[in-house]
C-alpha cells in the first residue's frame, strides 16, 4: 500500500521521485501492516490508519504468478519487526545517493522502501537492484504488482472512534526505541533489537546497572501492562469486525 503524508519532508519526496505518493507499507494478515518509520520498523493495526482522502492511497497486490512467495515476503518483514534503525528517509536517498553510506552503515539505516524492496529480493522477487536507493515510486511502478479495485470505504462512525484511542502498539513501540536510542548514546554500541541488548549483556556484565538504570527510565515495567491492553484491543478489534461483517452481508454501510 502507498499513501501521501502530509508533512513537509513527504511533499518533498513527492516533488523530488515525481510521484504522488511518499510511503509504502505492506498489510499482512486481515489486521496489520508493517512498515518503517522514525521509530524504526514496527507492526501495528490497520485499523488505526485512516485518510481523509481515498486518492491519496494506492493499494497494490501481487500478481497471482508470485503469490507462492507471499509466505516468505511475510517472514522477511516480520524478523525486522522491532528493529531500530538510524532514521533516514527516502527524501536522503533522493538528495544524494552516496549520503547513505556516509551517514552510518548501511546496515543500521532503514527506511520505508527499502525495507519492502529488501523483503522482496531475500524472496527471489525484485523490485530494486539496489534497495538502498528505492523509493515508493518504484514500488508503485514495479510490474511484480496490480491494482487491487474495491478495496477502500468509507469509515463507520465507530471504526472512527476506535483509531483516535490511544494504541497500546504504538505506546509499545515509542518505549522500545527510547530503550535502544539511549542504550546507544550512553553505552556507545549500536544495538537493534532487545535480543541483542541482551547478549551485549551477557557479554558485557559491567553495564548490567547502567543497561537498569535505561530500563527503568523508559517504562520498562510497563510492558505487561500494555501487552495486557493489546490482548483487549484485539478483542474489542474483532467485535467491531463481526459486527462490520453482519452490516456487510445484510447489505448496509459498505461504501467503495
Amino acid at each position: 500500500m502507498h499513501y501521501s503524508k502530509k508533512s513537509i519532508i513527504s511533499k518533498l519526496i513527492r516533488l523530488g521521485t515525481k510521484s504522488d505518493y511518499s510511503h509504502v507499507l505492506m498489510v499482512y494478515g486481515y489486521s496489520s501492516f508493517i512498515h518503517a518509520d522514525n521509530m524504526g520498523v514496527y507492526s501495528y493495526n490497520f485499523q488505526r490508519l485512516l485518510f481523509n482522502q481515498n486518492d491519496r492511497v494506492l493499494v497494490l497486490r501481487l500478481k497471482e504468478q508470485y503469490r507462492d512467495k507471499i509466505d516468505d515476503i511475510c517472514e522477511n518483514l516480520k524478523s525486522e519487526v522491532g528493529k531500530v534503525y538510524g532514521t533516514i528517509s527516502a527524501l536522503n536517498s533522493w538528495l544524494n545517493k552516496s549520503l547513505l553510506t556516509r551517514i552510518e552503515d548501511p546496515e543500521t539505516v532503514q527506511f520505508c522502501s527499502k525495507l519492502i524492496a529488501e523483503s522482496f529480493n531475500r524472496a527471489g522477487l525484485i523490485i530494486s537492484e539496489n534497495p538502498k536507493t528505492c523509493f515508493p515510486v518504484d514500488i508503485a511502478s514495479s510490474d511484480l504488482f496490480e491494482k487491487a479495485e474495491g478495496c477502500l470505504r468509507e469509515c463507520l462512525p465507530e471504526e472512527i472512534e476506535f483509531a483516535k484511542t490511544e494504541s497500546p502498539q504504538e505506546k509499545q513501540a515509542k518505549t522500545f526505541t527510547n530503550i535502544l536510542v539511549d542504550i546507544k548514546k550512553e553505552i556507545n554500541v549500536n544495538i537493534l533489537t532487545f535480543s541483542e541488548a541482551d547478549d551485549y549483556l551477557l557479554e558485557n556484565p559491567m553495564f548490567d546497572e547502567k543497561m537498569k538504570e535505561i530500563y527503568l527510565r523508559n517504562d520498562y515495567e510497563e510492558f505487561e501492562r500494555i501487552e495486557l491492553e493489546k490482548i483487549l484491543i484485539d478483542m474489542i478489534r474483532f467485535h467491531i469486525f463481526i459486527n462490520i461483517y453482519l452490516k456487510y452481508v445484510k447489505g448496509i454501510g459498505m461504501h467503495c
